[in-house]
């Protein structure tokens, strides 16, 4: 069951602008821990739109949240649309999504995460 949802802009090669889905999924007991599952949406650019799903694992379900919001961004920052400044939560707001990412990612933020997420 999806618990969250978040669209991003990302701007393809085109110039055009299209919309980046992300999805958070309700954590589920699995082998012994907690899974959260989540989506990421891109869309055609260049080449076919693809979804990537993946999941965190924690030992209970709020750590299994806290990880899946970290490890999706995280994923989101590694793209090549936030290493080119082509994704945005708002408009004005370039790489600012508003997710937490682990310390080890925190050079990757940019715009109001930095203050938020930030150090």
């Amino acid at each position: 069951m999806i618990i969250a949802t978040r669209e991003l802009t990302a701007i393809c090669k085109s110039g055009e602008k299209k919309p980046v889905v992300l999805r958070l999924e309700s954590p589920v007991q699995e082998d012994g821990g907690w899974r959260c599952w989540y989506e990421i949406d891109f869309p055609e650019d260049g080449g076919p739109a693809q979804t990537r799903r993946s999941y965190a694992a924690g030992d209970d379900t709020m750590q299994a949240i806290q990880l899946g919001l970290m490890k999706l961004g995280t994923e989101l920052h590694f793209t090549s649309y936030h290493k080119e400044h082509k994704l945005f939560w708002d408009e004005g707001q370039e790489g600012s999504y508003g997710l937490i990412v682990p310390k080890n990612a925190r050079d990757l933020l940019r715009g109001d995460d930095v203050t938020y997420y930030g150090n």
